[in-house]
């Protein structure tokens, strides 16, 4: 993802590509070395991201995201980001 103007956009520009339920279009959401932690302790990456979004998108629930922080250094942000998806049966929450 090419990042211009504002950081937290990219906030936005992530929830848009979660929500259209393809894998493909939300790991272009990513920087290709980006690291994914969908259980404390255990980073993944490449495949392993992809599956573990794959996973989240499988609930076939929209994800909602606000920026907390964004820490800026050259070309690169750090965006922490509280997050939630919510159903019937599923209520999860984090930050990242």
């Amino acid at each position: 993802m090419i990042l211009t103007g504002d950081p937290d956009s990219a906030a936005a520009l992530f929830v848009a590509a979660m929500n259209t339920g393809d894998p493909r279009a939300l790991d272009h959401a990513y920087e290709d070395a980006a690291v994914l932690v969908p259980v404390p302790g255990h980073p993944v990456t490449g495949q392993a991201r992809l599956a573990a979004n794959r996973h989240l998108q499988s609930f076939g629930l929209p994800i909602e995201a606000r920026p907390r922080h964004a820490y800026v250094a050259g070309d690169i942000a750090l965006l922490i980001v509280d997050w939630s998806t919510r159903g019937t049966e599923i209520d999860m929450s984090g930050t990242a």
